[in-house]
């Protein structure tokens, strides 16, 4: 019998690069936190005196992974935790357009500070 195969961790780095490439357009440079093998935790980190708007980046990171976006920051969990760092979540098969597979524990977790 063989192993399952664990294919977030494989998705999650196909997402890293692109991803990156989005934080960069609005000032904030993007590095991964975390094992990959449940969600993906990503850290935005402010790069240069003048950043984008977060939300907008949040939804581009949701345009790229999903081909689609929200026009509210509470449709991302979007939360404030100590100190002031701001939360969003993307989701990745947890429902909607893929009711055929659902997965509670696919999503992107991306802390902005």
């Amino acid at each position: 019998m063989s192993k399952p195969t664990q294919v977030k961790p494989s998705f999650y780095a196909y997402l890293f690069e692109p991803l990156k490439e989005i934080s960069k357009k609005y000032g904030y440079n993007l590095v991964m936190n975390g094992s990959l093998n449940r969600d993906f935790d990503l850290i935005a980190i402010g790069w240069q005196f003048d950043l984008g708007d977060k939300l907008e980046m949040i939804q581009e990171f949701d345009m790229f992974i999903n081909g689609k976006q929200s026009d509210k920051k509470e449709d991302y969990l979007w939360s404030v935790l100590p100190p002031k760092r701001q939360t969003f979540v993307i989701n990745i098969n947890r429902g909607g357009a893929f009711n055929d597979y659902q997965d509670k524990q696919y999503y992107l977790d991306i802390s902005i500070v």
